[in-house]
């Protein structure tokens, strides 16, 4: 849920080259599709209301990357790289913006998101490890992970109402 706030504060860049897992695997690809083509070894973990997750420890380059890619209703809709050290940060910065923007491009990603015309979005986060995130407003993720939030809102607020009404009556 952090993650739609989070790029609410962000300034949008928009790119013309689409954002994609891989040229073979783009947003909306299976499960199955990924898996079978992708050689990694997955840990899967299942979470509620048809949100897969599979986590894979791989090597970029020389840096060793966790690989999450999350699935809703069996479509990807969001992966990301979290690197262990931050020592490649500004070169992998400087990949994506040889990739998607202009090289000469003045964009800080701790302020800024990615989007395309598709609607998939990139944005890095920092602030305790880095991870590079790309995910996609498509395949109704957006609205199911609002609704969560809304939901979880508003059990928050009957608490905070059921226990002062409790309060009330014992006092």
């Amino acid at each position: 849920m952090l993650l739609f706030e989070e790029l609410k504060l962000r300034k949008v860049v928009t790119t013309e080259n689409e954002i994609f897992f891989t040229s073979k695997f783009k947003f909306g690809s299976t499960i199955r599709s990924v898996k079978s083509g992708l050689k990694d070894d997955f840990h899967t973990v299942k979470t509620l209301c048809g949100t897969v997750i599979l986590y894979s420890k791989t090597i970029i380059g020389s840096d060793k990357v966790i690989l999450e890619l999350h699935f809703y209703k069996k479509k990807l809709v969001l992966f990301r790289y979290t690197f262990s050290n931050m020592n490649n940060k500004s070169k992998i910065e400087n990949i994506l913006r040889e990739k998607y923007l202009n090289i000469d491009s003045k964009v800080c990603f701790s302020e800024c998101a990615i989007n395309d015309s598709n609607g998939n979005s990139i944005f890095v986060d920092d602030k305790v490890n880095f991870s590079v995130l790309y995910f996609s407003f498509n395949f109704e993720f957006h609205d199911y992970v609002m609704n969560l939030k809304k939901i979880n809102e508003e059990k928050i607020l009957a608490e905070k109402l059921n226990w002062k009404t409790e309060i009330m009556k014992r006092l």
